[in-house]
């Protein structure tokens, strides 16, 4: 997450471990099977976590809100070669970054977007399943450092508009209340 995939040997991480690379070749094949698990590992802790919140939110503004903030927390080291190297030289890893967005952040923003009508926080006239689906599109954009250059857009602050814009597109007048009500508490805080 700090130093991208590419710049990172099987010498660096074995130091990093105080382990011998013998020993790391012991658990892993090479480095392409170790930025596997690793992708694996990451999105099954990510769901994990994803999940407790869901299960301690209030209402589905609250989630999305919560959700967020966890992602931004764990997402502050990022460094953003990490996407380009998956991309690039991990194409396994990738497929499992595109495969976790294709089912488990959709089912998430689906399961989110029908929490919210149901608790009338959400409008009531939506199509639950392409907005999910523009969810997952929009994944895309505020990961585009062409776009958002991290010198100039932090992750956190990208990240925190596009969930406001996207809470705004969904919510009801009560869920902007709510939304607005959250925002100046956590402005006065």
């Amino acid at each position: 997450m700090k130093y991208g995939v590419k710049s990172i040997t099987m010498d660096d991480v074995a130091r990093d471990l105080g382990i011998s690379k013998k020993t790391l070749y012991v658990f892993f094949d090479n480095k392409n099977d170790l930025v596997n698990q690793v992708t694996a590992y990451h999105f099954s802790q990510e769901n994990c976590a994803v999940n407790e919140i869901r299960n301690v939110s209030k209402n589905a503004i609250d989630e999305l809100l919560n959700i967020s903030s966890w992602m931004t927390t764990n997402m502050k080291g990022m460094n953003p070669t990490l996407v380009y190297d998956l991309r690039r030289y991990h194409p396994d890893s990738w497929q499992k970054f595109e495969q976790h967005k294709a089912k488990e952040v959709y089912q998430l923003m689906l399961n989110n977007i029908h929490r919210g009508i149901k608790e009338e926080l959400y409008r009531n006239d939506l199509h639950p399943e392409i907005l999910a689906r523009i969810y997952i599109g929009r994944m895309e954009i505020i990961i585009d450092t062409d776009l958002f250059p991290p010198d100039v857009y932090s992750f956190q602050d990208t990240h925190r508009e596009f969930i406001t814009y996207h809470i705004r597109g969904l919510a009801s007048l009560k869920g902007i209340k709510y939304l607005e009500k959250h925002q100046n508490k956590t402005n006065v805080a």
